[in-house]
């Protein structure tokens, strides 16, 4: 596992082409992350939500500079929105790209229909 010093404050270059910047605001850990997030880079990403998780922050979510995400991708969005759900920590997905959008469509998860069984405050990031 990385170090916090590693994450916090600065920016980390992921050979698979992820790049996450962190940055502490307010009480709010926010991570900004540009590139691929897909099978082979959801890891690093992965780890950098559970050390902000384990600080008890509010997480915040700023993907509008992905060009590339896939189902894992996804899928790590949503566990890491349960897991702050479920300790009553904060997750907010500030921007995401229209990739992210696309591949959210495209695999079903923007439907519009009720989301996240058992989840009802905060409310499913895929409503709407």
């Amino acid at each position: 596992m990385r170090s916090r010093q590693n994450i916090i404050g600065g920016v980390m270059k992921q050979p698979e082409s992820l790049e996450i910047r962190t940055d502490e605001r307010n009480g709010r850990r926010e991570f900004h992350v540009a590139g691929e997030l897909t099978v082979s880079t959801a890891a690093s990403l992965r780890s950098a939500f559970l050390e902000g998780l384990e600080a008890g922050r509010e997480i915040v979510l700023d993907a509008r500079g992905l060009a590339t995400v896939d189902l894992a991708g996804l899928q790590l969005v949503c566990s890491a929105h349960r897991a702050c759900a479920s300790r009553n920590v904060g997750f907010e997905l500030e921007a995401a790209s229209d990739a992210f959008w696309a591949t959210a469509q495209v695999a079903g998860f923007k439907t519009g229909r009720p989301g996240c069984p058992g989840l009802q405050r905060p409310p499913c990031l895929w409503r709407g």
